[in-house]
């Protein structure tokens, strides 16, 4: 998300992903399934959001954390599924 609405660049994006979610994350990515309307309901009821749209925290070029309150139901569920795409193999490697 961070990444499409341009607050974090492409290289930023894949130094994160090397250092600090790959090491980490130990489970097999491809076996995991996602409820996206379990994850948006949770989403929904978050205490920092204030409005009709979605709030989410990320991390953007400064290394700072930067919130947002206007995050679409849309702008989630297709970092869902670019998530999903991206990492159902190169996580597990």
């Amino acid at each position: 998300i961070a990444l499409n609405r341009g607050l974090l660049d492409s290289d930023m994006e894949d130094h994160l992903a090397e250092n600090l979610l790959k090491p980490v994350i130990k489970l097999d990515i491809k076996a995991l399934t996602f409820d996206e309307s379990r994850i948006i309901e949770a989403m929904k009821q978050d205490k920092k959001r204030t409005g009709k749209h979605l709030a989410l925290v990320m991390l953007v070029n400064n290394n700072n954390m930067e919130k947002v309150n206007d995050l679409t139901e849309e702008e989630a569920l297709a970092a869902l599924a670019e998530f999903k795409k991206t990492n159902a193999v190169s996580l597990v490697q």
